[in-house]
């Protein structure tokens, strides 16, 4: 059994997710990656606040990605990070990211900092 929204695993026997809530499926649908074209920065600063971005986003039902997640991953100060969607999802995930869903348990919330760059990538 799988989250369709954050693709966590379970064991047979549970019917929704923890984290999202989601009702639990028995396979996953293939990932696909958009072009990099059709994506869009709704955030940019540190990797860890851009993890918590990408949750809040996926527990809302949107995919997001970290641009160059593994580089940031080994330098995490290096640069700054963007989480990225597909253009069509931008409004919804700025909404998202501004109000979190209440159930995004410590995804949901988010320092003032991180709103102020929120708010900065919008304008």
């Amino acid at each position: 059994m799988y989250c369709p929204i954050c693709r966590s695993e379970y064991r047979e026997g549970f019917t929704f997710c923890a984290e999202c809530h989601a009702g639990l499926v028995d396979e996953l649908p293939a990932e696909q990656t958009p072009q990099e074209d059709d994506l869009v920065s709704v955030f940019e600063g540190d990797l860890s606040r851009a993890s918590v971005i990408r949750t809040v986003l996926k527990c809302a039902g949107i995919e997001a990605w970290i641009k160059d997640e593994e580089e940031h991953a080994i330098f995490p100060n290096l640069n700054p990070t963007e989480v990225l969607v597909a253009r069509e999802n931008r409004k919804a995930a700025l909404e998202a990211i501004e109000n979190p869903q209440h159930d995004a348990g410590a995804a949901g919330r988010l320092s003032h900092s991180t709103t102020t760059n929120i708010k900065q990538r919008s304008s």
